[in-house]
Formats: C-alpha cells, sequence, structure tokens
C-alpha cells in the first residue's frame, strides 16, 4: 500500500511553499499550501495483494490576495501534472477574515 499523504508532500515540494498537512495552525505567515488524503483504496489486486493504489488529495491554498492563490494554484497544476497527478476539481471557498482559500482535488493511480 502507498502512503498517499507521503507522495504528495513530497510532490508539493517544488513549489516553492513547505506544505502542511491538513489545516494550517497559524495563518499569520501566508501564504499556506494545505493538503490531505480524500480516499485511498485498492484499485487492482492479484495473489492476495494490492498490486495498484487509487488515491485523492485535497490541496488548500491560503493567502490574502486572490490573485495570488490562482498563481499558486496554476503552479500546483503544472507541477502535479508532471508528477502523474490528475486535477478533478478547483473552486474558491469564500474569504474569511480577509484570507482566501482556493481548494483543489488530485487523483493519482500508483
Amino acid at each position: 500500500m502507498t502512503d498517499i499523504n507521503a507522495e504528495i508532500e513530497k510532490d508539493l515540494q517544488d513549489i516553492g511553499i513547505e506544505p502542511v498537512f491538513f489545516y494550517p495552525e497559524k495563518f499569520s505567515d501566508l501564504p499556506v499550501v494545505s493538503f490531505y488524503t480524500l480516499t485511498e483504496k485498492g484499485h487492482m489486486s492479484w495473489d492476495n495483494a494490492e498490486a495498484i493504489t487509487y488515491g485523492a488529495v485535497q490541496v488548500d491554498i491560503w493567502d490574502t490576495n486572490p490573485a495570488e492563490t490562482g498563481r499558486i494554484a496554476d503552479k500546483i497544476k503544472t507541477g502535479l501534472a508532471a508528477k502523474g497527478w490528475a486535477r478533478e476539481y478547483s473552486g474558491d471557498v469564500p474569504p474569511e477574515d480577509g484570507i482566501y482559500h482556493r481548494t483543489i482535488r488530485f487523483s493519482k493511480i500508483f
């Protein structure tokens, strides 16, 4: 079985922002990119062992500038596509306390 969180964390390292697991503890040092697994399941098995894993993750971008969340989203989308991830969804979440939030979902077969 593949550790999906470890894979997405490794693949997000190239964006220039250290990714954090699940939800930012503080919003004083923006932008922040967070991630977590949505779904992880066996995709194919043989000889009673999982041979291929399907994983879906959510990546969230947090910043005080909505244009910056878009720029970071494009960088993430391009970088993860080059590593075999497929974008399934992207959308803006209404801002709260002046912090803009964009969410993106990706999937990959391992």
